[in-house]
């Protein structure tokens, strides 16, 4: 499996905790 973990993908899972919060 070869998932590239891109800026944006940690910005949208940030956003994603940060919307919870």
């Amino acid at each position: 499996m070869g998932i590239e973990v891109t800026p944006e993908m940690v910005i949208a899972l940030g956003k994603c905790t940060t919307s919870e919060t």
